[in-house]
């Protein structure tokens, strides 16, 4: 029983990576290649709401100390709130 035992355990002691016995070298690189590169996204950009200024009827709003257009901050937002962009 234990000569049966060590002859079935012989091709696992002689491959190259315990994980992947029915591939070849070559095989195993192109699948590790492929699974170790990991998805590159872009963090969302956090915004500040720092103020607005009102002067003759117009508006100027500022975003992260930076005079914007309307269209760029949030409806409903509040000087000094936060926020973020939804991650494209």
């Amino acid at each position: 029983m234990k000569r049966l035992c060590l002859l079935l355990l012989c091709p696992l002691a002689l491959a190259d990576d315990w994980g992947r016995l029915f591939h070849d070298a070559e095989t195993r690189r192109k699948i590790d290649a492929g699974r170790d590169t990991p998805a590159v996204t872009a963090p969302p950009q956090a915004h500040r709401y720092t103020g607005e200024l009102r002067h003759g009827g117009r508006v100027i709003r500022f975003v992260d100390g930076a005079a914007v257009d309307d269209s760029t901050v949030p409806p409903g937002a509040r000087v000094g709130e936060h926020w973020q962009e939804p991650a494209p």
